[in-house]
């Protein structure tokens, strides 16, 4: 295998698309680096991941844990509230400038 692998490598040997590497990569779950506008993934630590990853996920189904589950919401928070506080603001169109009347008398050269 080679030392360092590109997101086409990684779709071929995942079967999946371009733009799931690149997210896996983006969350942290794939270790890659970005270089320009492309990632890069180190084999081996591409394949310390992939093994890290494997042996948690087995250890929770040993366990009888769901693998990947979400954590629990705390109760008594309005999830609703903090939805509408934390939303973008969203801008309208910039405003055209005002109309710029004709200038006072007096303002204009004289020939």
């Amino acid at each position: 295998m080679k030392p360092i692998l590109q997101v086409a490598d990684l779709t071929e040997i995942f079967g999946c698309t371009d733009q799931q590497v690149e997210k896996l990569a983006r969350e942290g779950v794939l270790p890659g680096l970005r270089i320009g506008r492309s990632w890069t993934f180190p084999t081996e630590a591409l394949l310390a991941a992939l093994n890290a990853k494997a042996l948690a996920d087995a250890e929770s189904r040993r366990a009888g844990r769901p693998v990947d589950e979400p954590p629990p919401k705390p109760a008594n928070i309005d999830y609703h509230h903090l939805a509408a506080v934390s939303a973008p603001v969203k801008r309208g169109r910039r405003q055209p400038p005002p109309e710029i009347g004709p200038p006072p008398s007096g303002m204009l050269p004289t020939s």
